[in-house]
């Protein structure tokens, strides 16, 4: 009997059955039945029982309910008193953070009319700034004038000298992700426009909540991982436009743009509201 009921034991574990059912069940089983195929081919009158008559298998199945029916009933009382509860549960929540910015390139390149001028950079240049961080994106600052000269005598008539305004684009990659955005540059002033990659859910952030979903869903949300760590490139170009007058030439090549290349770095907490 005790050979049969730890069989049984290895063998529910074996089957991993006994995350569902606790394997003193099967154990006690195999037990009971080792006892009673034992006394069926060694007695071939009598009961298996011993000194008690059971007079038809009807008997024999009412005394099994009576044995196991209160050790299956102890075994659910054991898992539901020792059943976890959820370790990540369904909640609202409130959702608070900041953004840090932290360069990891810069510089300025003269970029000519229908060119394309590619730079490089790499989250390695943070250095220690940008350890064990949340970086959600990358983003892209392009600053540029006007350069556009004119001359001749009909550019004392009044507009004749005017430049027209250029398109100065910028396309920020990372990997397979991409963010791209074009501004124009304004004659006596200098102007800038930003290119923009992430890689987590904004309107979640901005929303500042989260409803019916568990800590570990917003986070995934959140959270960049190591999107953000490695070579990134910038492409610059420059689509050049001239203004005209009656006798006054205009001269425009390109635009020089300076560029700068930073992490975004996203810290925020949340609470359970």
């Amino acid at each position: 009997m005790m050979m049969a009921a730890l069989t049984g034991v290895i063998v529910w574990r074996v089957l991993g059955l006994n995350e569902d059912v606790f394997e003193s069940i099967p154990g006690m089983s195999m037990a009971f039945l080792a006892h009673f195929l034992d006394h069926a081919f060694r007695v071939k009158e009598g009961s298996p029982l011993g000194r008690f008559e059971v007079p038809s298998g009807r008997a024999i199945g009412i005394a099994a309910l009576v044995i196991l029916a209160p050790a299956a009933a102890a075994e659910g009382a054991y898992l539901l008193r020792d059943a976890p509860e959820s370790a990540d549960p369904v909640a609202s929540w409130t959702i608070e953070g900041t953004f840090e910015f932290i360069e990891i390139g810069s510089g300025e390149e003269f970029v000519g009319d229908g060119q394309t001028v590619p730079v490089e950079v790499h989250s390695d240049a943070a250095g220690a700034a940008a350890d064990g961080r949340n970086v959600v994106g990358l983003i892209a600052t392009l600053v540029y004038g006007e350069d556009e000269t004119a001359g001749g005598p009909g550019c004392a008539a009044p507009g004749a000298s005017d430049a027209a305004p250029d398109t100065i684009g910028g396309l920020l990659q990372r990997d397979e992700l991409t963010g791209s955005a074009d501004g124009q540059n304004v004659e006596g002033t200098t102007a800038s426009h930003d290119v923009v990659v992430e890689w987590f859910d904004r309107s979640l952030f901005e929303s500042g909540n989260g409803s019916d979903v568990s800590e570990s869903e917003l986070r995934a949300s959140l959270d960049g991982g190591n999107v953000g760590f490695g070579p990134s490139s910038l492409d610059l170009t420059v689509t050049v436009a001239t203004g005209n007058g009656a006798f006054c030439n205009h001269q425009d090549d390109g635009e020089t743009v300076q560029w700068s290349v930073s992490l975004v770095v996203l810290d925020y907490t949340l609470t359970k509201a």
